[in-house]
């Protein structure tokens, strides 16, 4: 499902979606309502999904070595 999709079934902003997404906005309770009933899951759902992904992209970063350094 693409942002524009999810923001007309939830009432939402392409714009907002997109920095909730990527970590730049944390959404109320009731906009993180909004998104998991237009998912079709549990709020908790796109939060644990959420912090698994962080994580996720935290273990890459520690793992791959830095350039340029000698």
């Amino acid at each position: 499902m693409t942002q524009q999709e999810l923001g007309r079934r939830c009432g939402l902003s392409r714009s907002f979606l997109s920095q909730v997404e990527n970590g730049n906005r944390v959404p109320s309770l009731s906009s993180l309502t909004q998104i998991s009933a237009a998912l079709g899951v549990m709020p908790i759902d796109v939060l644990v999904r959420d912090e698994q992904e962080i994580s996720e992209k935290n273990e890459n970063r520690t793992r791959t070595p830095e350039r340029g350094r000698s």
